[in-house]
Parts: C-alpha cells; sequence; structure tokens
C-alpha cells in the first residue's frame, strides 16, 4: 500500500503519487538523459488532477517505476527504497516539480 494521503480514500491516486515522486527522485540523482526523457514523457501525456495517464494506451507513473526497477539496477532500488522512506517518515511532503 502507498503512503497514507487524503485524496478522497482512494488508493490509485496515492499509489500513482507514491510512484511520481520516486520517479523524480530516480532521475534527478541518476542525472542520465534517458530517465529524464522517460519522465517527461510520462508528465506530458498525464492528467495531475485525476493521477492517471489522458489514456489508457499512455504509460502512468507507477508503470513507469515498474520499468526502471525492472532493470534490477541496485543504485535505483536504494534510492526507491529511500524515498518511500522519505514519504512515510513525513506526515506532509511538497514536490515542487519544474518540467
Amino acid at each position: 500500500m502507498g503512503f497514507g494521503i487524503d485524496q478522497s480514500g482512494n488508493v490509485r491516486k496515492a499509489n500513482e503519487a507514491e510512484a511520481l515522486y520516486c520517479c523524480t527522485i530516480v532521475s534527478h540523482i541518476i542525472k542520465e538523459e534517458s530517465f529524464k526523457s522517460d519522465l517527461d514523457a510520462v508528465a506530458v501525456s498525464y492528467d495531475f488532477n485525476d493521477m492517471k495517464p489522458f489514456s489508457d494506451n499512455l504509460k502512468s507513473f507507477r508503470e513507469l517505476l515498474n520499468e526502471w526497477q525492472a532493470l534490477q539496477s541496485v543504485i535505483i532500488n536504494i534510492i526507491v527504497s529511500a524515498s518511500k522512506f522519505r514519504l512515510s517518515d513525513n506526515a506532509f511532503v511538497v514536490v515542487t516539480l519544474s518540467w
């Protein structure tokens, strides 16, 4: 289950918000252009009000995070674990994104 935030009780939105945060942190720390371009591609086709892609055939942040974790990179897995810990350690998280 994702971190606890109030979004009308919608667990899917919470999971997407968690994945968005983790993807942003991975992209920022690794600083490899392919990660940034993957993140940008998802972001431009994403409805942040509903926390889902504009279309069912587009990738979500959860799917992007799963794709990155499937690379089985120890570094990525450590960053994701640390990001999730940071989220669970704080009651309020503010993520400022600039694309």
